[in-house]
């Protein structure tokens, strides 16, 4: 269901845009929440909290059905993900507790929390590139697309796909590096 109190906000075109966006793009953005969330409820939520922050974005839409929109529905998805993963990560379970009742070492745990962790500050970094640079950064590292498919989607040569990356890679670690 969209949010209700968003949508009188909007004028009739935006309002079309988002129901069309909906239409399009709910099943892929539940699909996405499931995988990572893991559970239904938390999905149906943290879809229902990306079409709020959609509507508040709805101006960076132009066309509904294009690969950017998707990309940026994605993305907003799999940032509510990660916001309410690292939520229930500030919740105490206790890891004893649940040692005891898996019978598992919480270390697969600590290890998946370490690498969203680390997509996290990698985003970060990916934000703060010099625009041509950043959208070939993200389709890579974020969508983990290849390069063929990054020359198709931009429209540039595979050289310059990869001369792209090697510079957007190059400023990631330079721009780490200095926050260590």
């Amino acid at each position: 269901m969209l949010p209700i109190i968003h949508m009188s906000m909007l004028n009739e075109d935006d309002k079309q845009k988002i129901i069309q966006i909906y239409e399009a793009y709910n099943v892929l953005m539940l699909t996405i929440a499931r995988e990572m969330l893991r559970d239904s409820a938390l999905a149906e939520d943290a879809v229902s909290e990306s079409f709020i922050r959609i509507i508040e974005k709805i101006d960076k839409v132009d066309v509904v059905l294009s690969y950017k929109t998707r990309s940026f529905v994605t993305t907003i998805t799999k940032n509510i993900c990660y916001d309410i993963l690292r939520k229930l990560k500030h919740v105490d379970f206790g890891g004893s507790e649940y040692e005891l009742a898996t019978g598992q070492d919480d270390a697969p745990i600590t290890n998946e929390m370490l690498r969203n962790e680390t997509i996290d500050i990698i985003k970060e970094a990916i934000k703060s590139l010099p625009e041509i640079l950043k959208d070939t950064g993200e389709l890579s590292i974020v969508h983990e697309l290849s390069n063929k498919e990054i020359a198709d989607i931009l429209n540039i040569s595979n050289d310059a796909v990869r001369m792209r990356l090697m510079r957007a890679r190059q400023f990631i670690k330079d721009r780490l590096a200095g926050e260590i």
